[in-house]
């Protein structure tokens, strides 16, 4: 699921929703929203600045949310 694949991600990488928010240029509510899979619909624009957060292409956050690894006890 992409809102745990980005819970995850976030967490693994030290950082705040308040930080993953303001690096992928989206507010800290709509992340908190995706990470508790409360948004049913992400654009493919929410897609792309997720992704570009983290460093990465929509496809690989998409690959990762398809086959995330096992999920570390922190998240």
């Amino acid at each position: 699921m992409l809102g745990l694949t980005v819970a995850q991600l976030r967490s693994e990488r030290g950082w705040s929703q308040v930080e993953l928010a303001t690096r992928a240029g989206l507010t800290q509510s709509h992340i908190a929203l995706i990470e508790r899979c409360a948004n049913p619909s992400i654009t493919t624009a929410t897609l792309a600045k997720l992704a570009t957060g983290f460093g990465l292409t929509g496809w690989e956050l998409l690959k990762l949310a398809a086959d995330p690894p096992p999920a570390s006890p922190h998240v």
